[in-house]
């Protein structure tokens, strides 16, 4: 369904007032708040600034789409007017100079925040040249591009490409505006996250803990910033199997973020859902379960059915369903379809559900099918995350599984011994899913 015509007429009035009011406004108006609040929102924006109607018209205009098409289909639809305009806006505008990169780099803002990384790389990297080229390579604003565009680039799935970027924006925010400059920290929080992704935990996690102090020194402990360092460094140690050290950083960070940032803002979602993840982990997924379906609830209304959030929502899901020995394929096969189209299928988030989805099969007896996904994953893997990332160790190792159940032992005690050398270099000698691959190769 469409906004009426009346509505669609404001479109450009609407991106105008959100020029007017920054990237808070957008996430205001799309993240987490009802028809009423949109409508104090809009009452508040300064209407000379915005070049936006009157107030009453404003209200007016709202009340008739909320009526027709009801609050959540008017923050999607509103949402998704703002970012055609966005990138409408940078595609034909006349500006030159430093009013066209300004106007590039929102574009590449809303359409990363709206989970469109493809589409916003080419807006940030003509915003990044342009700035480079007016302002200079260490002016700020230039720094804070060179991170939009890592960002841009990590949320692809390409960390190794995002890292040199990372470390640019942040030696350069470090020489600029020095180590304890809010932005620094948050390029510190940023390059960890990336070296997270790429499975070199041991090197993250003293980054994690180093943004997190120099957040809660200078932002304080209660700033979504701080809260956000809580939840990522919460992530680092999750990835290391250290889960009972990592459930009370999750609970943390989504105590103080319902309280500070309320219930369905985007960075509580994610906790949420980190949390039940955490949870499956231990082995409590009946008590994970309701969270995963409150995040995925939330996400789907909010922020749209196909947003990578959403998506990667399901997947959980599924993961925590396939835990309780509950058949989850259809839902491994909603997210893969949906992480393929949106993200692709070389993206690390799709082909962890490809590694998902063979594992639900192979235990349906379908052994065939399911290698058949597990190489896929494997080679994918490999090609997009490196040969020594803890992913591949992971899929070796369910391969090598189902190698064994089909008596393929020698097939499958190569794997092993495959995986136990990434897990060796990636989490060291002691850990568990090093001797857990070890013993597996042995008994065979």
């Amino acid at each position: 369904m469409s906004l009426s015509p009346h509505a669609a007429h404001h479109t450009k009035q609407v991106w105008q007032t959100f020029l007017a009011k920054g990237v808070a406004g957008l996430l205001l108006l799309t993240s987490n708040v009802n028809a009423k609040q949109l409508k104090k929102v809009f009452e508040t924006f300064d209407v000379a600034q915005a070049q936006a109607t009157q107030p009453d018209d404003r209200v007016r205009i709202l009340d008739e789409v909320a009526a027709s098409i009801g609050e959540t289909q008017l923050k999607l639809q509103l949402k998704q007017a703002i970012v055609d305009s966005a990138v409408h806006e940078a595609d034909y505008t006349a500006a030159t100079g430093e009013d066209l990169a300004s106007i590039q780099s929102k574009a590449g803002q809303m359409l990363r925040a709206n989970g469109m990384y493809s589409r916003a790389e080419p807006f940030d990297r003509l915003a990044l040249e342009g700035r480079k080229r007016l302002l200079g390579p260490d002016h700020p604003i230039t720094l804070n591009d060179v991170d939009n565009l890592a960002l841009c680039i990590n949320d692809q799935g390409r960390h190794a490409e995002a890292e040199p970027l990372y470390r640019q924006a942040l030696e350069g925010r470090q020489r600029v505006l020095g180590s304890d400059h809010p932005d620094t920290l948050t390029g510190l929080n940023n390059l960890a996250i990336c070296i997270n992704e790429q499975g070199r935990l041991a090197e993250a996690e003293p980054l994690h803990r180093q943004a997190l102090e120099g957040r809660q020194r200078v932002l304080g402990s209660d700033h979504p910033d701080t809260l956000g360092a809580v939840n990522n460094l919460a992530n680092c140690i999750h990835n290391q199997d250290r889960y009972a050290d990592a459930e009370p950083l999750y609970r943390q960070a989504l105590q103080g973020q319902q309280r500070v940032l309320g219930p369905e803002h985007p960075s509580t979602l994610s906790s949420i859902n980190n949390l039940a993840l955490c949870l499956s982990a231990q082995g409590r997924s009946i008590e994970a379960e309701p969270l995963f379906r409150q995040a995925l609830d939330i996400r789907q209304r909010v922020l749209g059915q196909d947003h990578p959030n959403s998506l990667r929502s399901i997947t959980s899901l599924a993961y925590c369903i396939k835990g309780q020995g509950r058949d989850a394929e259809v839902l491994y096969r909603q997210a893969f379809e949906g992480q393929k189209r949106v993200l692709g299928q070389d993206h690390p988030n799709t082909l962890n559900v490809i590694d998902g989805l063979a594992l639900c099969i192979k235990e349906q007896g379908r052994h065939v099918e399911a290698e058949v996904f597990y190489r896929l994953a494997l080679e994918g893997q490999k090609r997009v995350l490196g040969q020594d990332h803890p992913d591949v160790g992971d899929t070796m190792c369910n391969l090598a599984s189902l190698l064994e159940s089909d008596g393929r032992t020698e097939e499958a005690k190569a794997m092993f011994l495959e995986a136990k050398l990434i897990y060796e270099r990636s989490h060291g000698p002691e850990h568990k899913s090093t001797l857990d691959a070890t013993k597996r190769a042995a008994q065979l």
